[in-house]
């Protein structure tokens, strides 16, 4: 299956060196939902990389036959003491150049689309998100014709703050 450029929703936490949180949210919007759950849950265990710059794990992305890459990302380490094997989740970023902002609304659509994450995952993503995660664009470019090498980013202009909702 070709997937064609899409949009992808990332949230990231403001320090990079700390734990990334992201999202594929535009990839279910776009029609490629069975895609997305794969991405997601099949790859919720099993990684175990140190915390570093998002740009350390660039090099370890890997071509997967469908014209998309794969970035492995750590999420916060207190995530441990809820849910074991969800210590990571997986982003895939399409092969252009994709600046995202995600919006409250868009966190719940996601929310809803993935039942199965829902609890612990997602109660502790969004409780975590809509309180502490900051939103940072982030323009992500990669070389298809030379795999394996570090793909190149924007640096951010702004960063933009996820209202906590009103309990």
């Amino acid at each position: 299956m070709k997937i064609a450029p899409q949009k992808i929703a990332i949230l990231l936490r403001a320090n990079l060196n700390d734990a990334l949180l992201i999202l594929a949210t535009q990839l279910h919007r776009s029609g490629h939902t069975l895609f997305a759950n794969q991405a997601i849950s099949g790859f919720l265990a099993g990684y175990k990389i140190p915390t570093q710059p998002i740009e350390t794990y660039w090099p370890l992305m890997d071509d997967n036959g469908t014209g998309v890459k794969l970035v492995v990302a750590l999420m916060d380490p207190s995530m441990g003491d809820e849910f074991p094997q969800a210590r990571n989740v997986v982003n895939y970023y399409c092969d252009h150049k994709v600046p995202v902002i995600v919006s409250e609304k868009d966190f719940e659509w996601f929310t809803q689309q993935m039942p199965h994450m829902t609890k612990p995952v997602m109660s502790w993503m969004k409780r975590r998100a809509l309180s502490r995660v900051s939103l940072v664009q982030l323009e992500i470019s990669i070389d298809k014709d030379r795999p394996g090498t570090e793909s190149r980013s924007k640096k951010p202009q702004g960063v933009e703050t996820i209202p906590v909702p009103a309990s």
